[in-house]
Parts: C-alpha cells; sequence; structure tokens
C-alpha cells in the first residue's frame, strides 16, 4: 500500500463520481482513504481532499448520515491543522452548514 495506489484509487473514483456511479466512487475513495490514512497519517491533505469527496458521494447515494460524519471529520482536521480562523477552515464550514442544515 502507497500513496501511488491510493492515487490510483481516487482517480478511478472520480471517474465514476463524473459518471454518476456514486455508490462505486464511495467504495473506491473510501479504500483511497485507508491507504492515505496509514500512509501518510490522520491529518494530512490527502484524507482531508478524499474525505470531502468521500462525503459528496456518500451524500449522492442517500446516505446522508454518513456524507455529513465524513465532512465532519474533514472539518476537525481542517480545524486542528489551519485553525478555526483560516480561508480554508471558514469556507469549508460554511460549505457544511449550507449542505447539511
Amino acid at each position: 500500500e502507497t500513496v501511488e495506489v491510493a492515487d490510483i484509487l481516487n482517480g478511478i473514483a472520480n471517474i465514476h463520481n463524473d459518471k454518476g456511479d456514486f455508490a462505486a466512487a464511495a467504495s473506491h475513495y473510501a479504500q483511497a482513504l485507508a491507504i492515505y490514512e496509514k500512509v501518510l497519517g490522520d491529518e494530512s491533505e490527502d484524507v482531508v481532499e478524499v474525505l470531502f469527496c468521500l462525503s459528496n458521494a456518500q451524500l449522492h447515494t442517500g446516505e446522508t448520515a454518513l456524507a455529513k460524519a465524513s465532512f465532519q471529520r474533514a472539518l476537525d482536521i481542517m480545524k486542528s491543522v489551519f485553525g478555526v480562523e483560516s480561508g480554508e477552515y471558514t469556507t469549508a464550514l460554511s460549505n457544511f452548514n449550507a449542505t447539511f442544515h
């Protein structure tokens, strides 16, 4: 398991996502996420990006609770890494509120 394998899985997920096959996309995003976490750690930028993509795919498959949890986890990592006053965090928080509230 390497970053390169995770990148390939993420790319495959993006293709499925673009085709509207959100279940397949979610599956591949989850696989990529597991590798990124193992290789890069829980607070890497790649983990955050895949969590946002996974959340979007889960939302499209009707898995709202899972989507919210994935997005919240990404927010928690961003808060820890960037801080609550960073533009990245405030933009993501705004998107979260617009999507889930």
